[in-house]
């Protein structure tokens, strides 16, 4: 159970780095 929302969380976590990397990148070109 630990496990598998450590990876739940490990994932989302991706995400929102990608997602903040994007819009920084975007708001260096606008």
């Amino acid at each position: 159970m630990a496990r598998l929302n450590l990876t739940s969380l490990r994932k989302m976590k991706a995400e929102h780095n990608k997602i903040a990397v994007l819009t920084a990148y975007d708001a260096s070109f606008s």
